[in-house]
């Protein structure tokens, strides 16, 4: 979350909401499936693009470092492959 707020800041958006807030909220919802996590299980495509790979190329161009994203990204298009689903490229 911290790398996904320093490209918001660097593209001039100002997120609302304190990180912290977000994982209370997050947390607050209990236990329950996303879903991306319902689309992989049904062997869909995932969204991934939209939702982080688009953060990546914004990253790329304001030369915000973001390694821990594109790890992310990196281990879901690795799980997507070795399950043989659809998926979504990072």
């Amino acid at each position: 979350m911290e790398e996904v707020q320093a490209v918001a800041h660097a593209v001039g958006a100002t997120p609302q909401g304190s990180i912290e807030r977000r994982i209370a909220g997050a947390e607050a919802v209990g236990a329950h499936k996303t879903s991306m996590l319902h689309d992989f299980e049904a062997g869909k495509s995932l969204e991934l693009d939209a939702i982080a790979t688009a953060v990546i190329e914004l990253a790329d161009r304001t030369g915000v470092d973001v390694p821990h994203l594109r790890d992310l990204c990196a281990a879901t298009d690795l799980l997507v492959q070795v399950t043989n689903h659809e998926g979504g490229s990072a």
